[in-house]
């Protein structure tokens, strides 16, 4: 416990020293090169950057105790919300990680311990090594290959929050070609018919399967 706390309050140094280390100074580094020094002296008092040194790390320490983490001038919102925000995608992918980790673990698990020192165990530890061994971005992008591009059970995008979806949804069909009205010749269909006129919309290619017009991310469906 005391050194956790120890390299905890670390870590709080390291920040707090690597920010005011920015080239230039924090408020340039913020409000932009070009701020008139006015400007720089009215951020700097408004942050308590006009403040020595040790009263700044006090009041660090104290907005992180409370949960104020601070404000993202990039996002411009809190970093509270944004953590809020993209919480629940975390703790899926953390709990959909784990999950899955057991789940395979302990089955593999007990078929070496069933069947030691034979074909099972050894494929079983080889297979292990090579994984393990393999970068991890490496073996993300196999999975997104086998999972999301040729099994396409799952998207090869990360998750989006539900408030967004339909906002992802338009746009995974705008990018597969479903939000376009099908090229379809007179012979074909005597209305000329099209997504808007109750036609059938398939993807803009040509090179693409009759299977695959029908599919799209799960989570938006194909209607």
């Amino acid at each position: 416990m005391g050194q956790a706390i120890i390299v905890i309050v670390g870590v709080t140094i390291i920040v707090f020293v690597l920010r005011h280390l920015l080239p230039g100074s924090i408020a340039r580094a913020i409000i932009g090169p070009q701020a008139t020094p006015q400007q720089v002296a009215t951020f700097n008092r408004e942050n308590g950057l006009n403040r020595p040194l040790p009263w700044q790390y006090v009041s660090f320490l104290n907005q992180i105790i409370h949960g104020n983490l601070g404000y993202s001038f990039k996002q411009n919102m809190s970093v509270d919300a944004i953590v809020a925000h993209d919480l629940p995608n975390d703790a899926l992918l953390v709990g959909a990680s784990i999950v899955l980790a057991l789940g395979i673990a302990i089955p593999v698990g007990v078929l070496q311990a069933v069947r030691r020192d034979k074909l099972a165990d050894y494929a079983a530890t080889g297979i292990s090594f090579v994984l393990y061994s393999m970068p991890s971005y490496l073996l993300g992008l196999l999975l997104i290959a086998v999972f999301a591009v040729n099994l396409r059970l799952l998207p090869a995008e990360a998750p989006t929050s539900w408030a967004n979806r339909p906002i992802a949804c338009s746009g995974a069909r705008r990018q597969i070609g479903w939000d376009r009205p099908a090229r379809t010749s007179p012979s074909s269909s005597p209305r000329g018919a099209g997504c808007e006129r109750g036609g059938e919309c398939r993807p803009r290619s040509s090179g693409i399967s009759p299977a695959s017009t029908t599919w799209g991310p799960w989570w938006c469906g194909t209607g």
